[in-house]
């Protein structure tokens, strides 16, 4: 693993993965927070790029299969 100034941001993109109607993908916000992270990377060097998270608090869409939810206490302690 290399070194990480110390100046630098991680950029941790988040994604619920969940449905969203039959015309897009289970993963279409983590593949939207995934695009934005990348853009950001590449045009900033301080910039250092996490793995996508694939899950959160999606309890409205607990009733479709599919859905990837760990709650909002899990997701908060995940991200702090």
């Amino acid at each position: 693993m290399a070194a990480v100034a110390a100046d630098c941001v991680l950029v941790v993109p988040v994604g619920s993965t969940e449905q969203h109607g039959p015309h897009l993908p289970f993963t279409v916000d983590t593949d939207i927070a995934l695009a934005l992270a990348e853009r950001l990377a590449a045009v900033r060097e301080w910039v250092v790029l996490a793995p996508p998270v694939h899950y959160g608090s999606s309890g409205e869409h607990a009733g479709f299969p599919g859905t990837l939810s760990i709650g909002l206490a899990a997701t908060e302690l995940l991200l702090t």
